[in-house]
């Protein structure tokens, strides 16, 4: 960043398990799936606090 104000990056996406278990049941996309169930922040909770 070239300013010199300070920032906040706030990463607020959330994908519940159960739609994780959705999209791995129903995707027509397996490189999708693996990008989403290899962020393991997206969906486990606990993790991600």
């Amino acid at each position: 960043m070239t300013t010199q104000q300070p920032c906040i990056d706030i990463y607020n996406h959330v994908m519940p398990l159960t739609y994780l278990k959705e999209m791995k049941k129903h995707s027509t996309d397996p490189g999708m799936v693996k990008r989403m169930t290899n962020l393991q922040l997206l969906w486990d909770i606990p993790a991600r606090v």
